[in-house]
């Protein structure tokens, strides 16, 4: 297999390649365009006055065709070169990702929860965040879906089929590029106030123009201005009689205007993101799956024997209608065939028969581009390991654990294996060690897992846990909150969480730090028993050494450390796991490098 970074950078190359070649083009249609409009302007102003009817009508005709075919070439080439401008910056971001380099990336923060069980200890959101690692998709559903599995453990089956999944789609890297790089296109089509404002239409009920009179109207009064347009022009009627249907239908429109301002309004973008939907519905209905989850999200793509491709392109037709309101042909049309009205009720149908189905066209898009996202993880990491989900509760073993948010040139990976109920694990260790570190790479790889991701490891097995960290707990002065307070309130939504039902992996970081030497060791000693006898399972890191006297009291407390040697000025640490407690301590040193001088016993 070739390796993910000589792809990603042949790739640069040739879409690099790609693109200039139809920017090019791109520009000399553009003057092929100008060209013929001022050539046919010349002709049509020569026939004018030559009087020549046959003639001007001829080349008008043949203009119109000639013209309209040359605009749909045209958009197609820029259409081409813009996805392969994406397709470049694609490859560049996830070449950048290769180097541990998230510069410019998404980093999520919307969807930041202070108070949630772990997300604010693990670099969930943020810069150099899990969710830059994982979520490439421009497209805000996805975004939030991706957050949201990231947030919440998925069930034994649902990571199953993820998995299976992954592995599939990491195999079509074509397929997945250009899938993402449809959403990249329509990534300024899309904000909250238009999702928001498509949910509300989409369930929204414009009965007045399903009346038995507005249908009947829809059909006789276009009707009626053909039928006077024909008699004035091979019968001799007077032409005034044509203001007749004018003026009944101007009376029409009024009715509808409001309706169909509020609607453009809402969607004035919302066609070129429709049509790109309708490219990302096709691209999965096009292919091929053979994974379980995937074969059943492309099912859904299917209603009524109609492909969610082709309606959604109808919608976009609808709506990109309605858009061209203020073109100059459209009011002399709209005014003797009332085509708001006509358009109206077009929206209108395509909601009563796709309101259901469209729910999950959506929801299917988004999670096959969400899963899309996590193969393209995974093929950029193929070093990494699909997590085994044991059976037995309270189990949590992996052989060359890594941070997968550190640099592989500069990360340093440990195997360990703890678990049973009630198991703690203390951690003791000398400053800048490696402890902390340690406990975030336990919880973000746990957290991968359980979303179904391949994880920074050779192996990793893991029973189904809820996670709990308490690590980042720091002071607030708007809330009159001290630091030992707000570590306190941690450790109570800790305790209050534990579910005797289902397990809970606690990580604890340097805890009850903000209180003096005596209440902390007997604070810690009080809450390490109580967690000993909970259903409960985790690591606790800590300074006081004294702590390590526990594992000789009970057979589920066990030491580890984190140690460091000293050579000459020189502090150099391993950031290795070992079994018992710390050996070595360096803040007398560290002291020292930043000049504070000691004084001499």
């Amino acid at each position: 297999m070739t390796e993910p970074k000589h792809v990603f950078k042949e790739n640069i190359r040739q879409y690099q390649d790609k693109f200039e070649l139809l920017d090019k083009k791109d520009k000399q249609l553009s003057i092929l365009r100008f060209s013929l409009f001022t050539i046919c302007i010349i002709l049509l102003v020569y026939t004018a006055n030559d009087r020549s009817g046959a003639l001007f009508a001829l080349t008008l005709t043949v203009f119109l065709v000639v013209f309209g075919w040359l605009i749909r070439v045209h958009n197609n080439v820029k259409f081409k070169s813009k996805l392969s401008f994406f397709k470049r910056d694609f490859n560049s971001e996830e070449l950048r990702r290769t180097k541990g380099d998230f510069t410019g990336l998404n980093q999520g923060d919307s969807y930041f929860d202070k108070d949630h069980p772990f997300a604010p200890d693990l670099d969930i959101f943020g810069s150099n965040s899990l969710f830059q690692l994982i979520t490439r998709s421009r497209l805000l559903l996805t975004q939030k879906l991706s957050a949201k599995w990231m947030l919440k453990p998925a069930d034994q089956k649902t990571i199953l089929d993820r998995q299976e999944a992954i592995k599939e789609l990491s195999g079509k890297i074509e397929w997945r590029q250009q899938f993402t790089a449809y959403g990249m296109y329509a990534e300024h089509t899309q904000t909250e106030d238009q999702l928001r404002s498509f949910e509300k239409w989409m369930s929204d009920r414009n009965d007045f123009v399903e009346k038995p009179f507005w249908i009947v109207i829809n059909w006789v009064m276009p009707l009626l201005s053909l039928v006077l347009l024909i008699g004035i022009s091979f019968f001799g009627l007077r032409y005034q009689i044509i203001f007749i249907p004018i003026l009944l239908n101007a009376y029409i429109l009024k009715v509808t205007f409001s309706p169909l301002m509020k609607l453009t309004k809402d969607f004035d973008k919302a066609t070129k993101s429709l049509k790109m939907y309708a490219r990302l519905f096709a691209s999965i209905e096009s292919n091929k799956f053979e994974s379980t989850r995937l074969v059943e999200l492309k099912n859904r793509l299917l209603s009524n024997n109609i492909l969610a491709s082709k309606s959604v392109s109808k919608l976009s037709t609808i709506l990109d209608q309605l858009q061209n309101r203020a073109n100059m042909l459209y009011f002399p049309l709209n005014v003797l065939f009332v085509l708001d009205l006509f358009w109206l009720r077009q929206g209108e149908n395509w909601k009563r028969k796709n309101r259901e189905a469209a729910k999950n066209w959506f929801a299917s898009v988004h999670e096959f581009d969400m899963l899309s996202d996590m193969a393209s993880y995974a093929y950029a990491n193929p070093d990494y390991c699909y997590p085994k989900i044991l059976e037995e509760d309270f189990i949590l073993k992996s052989e060359e654990l890594g941070h997968p948010l550190i640099p592989n040139a500069i990360r340093v990976a440990n195997s360990f294996e703890f678990g049973t109920r009630g198991f703690v694990g203390l951690i003791t260790g000398s400053n800048m060690s490696g402890k902390s570190t340690f406990l975030r790479t336990v919880g973000l790889n746990l957290t991968m897992a359980q979303m179904g991701l391949p994880v920074c490891a050779k192996s990793f097995s893991f029973s189904l846990t809820r996670l709990f960290t308490g690590m980042r707990t720091t002071d607030n002065l708007e809330e009159s909150v001290s630091s030992f307070y707000a570590e306190l309130s941690r450790i109570k939504s800790l305790l209050d969480s534990i579910d005797e039902k289902e397990p809970t992996l606690y990580l604890l970081d340097e805890i009850l730090k903000g209180t003096n030497s005596e209440d902390r060791h007997k604070g810690s000693i009080s809450l390490i028993r109580q967690l000993n006898e909970k259903n409960t399972f985790g690591l606790i890191s800590t300074h006081d050494l004294t702590l390590s006297s526990l594992e000789n009291e009970a057979s589920l407390i066990r030491n580890y450390s984190f140690n460091s040697t000293i050579e000459g000025d020189e502090i150099l640490f391993d950031y290795k796991l070992s079994d018992g407690p710390c050996r070595s301590f360096n803040a007398s040193k560290l002291m020292e490098k930043m000049g504070i001088i000691l004084e001499k016993e």
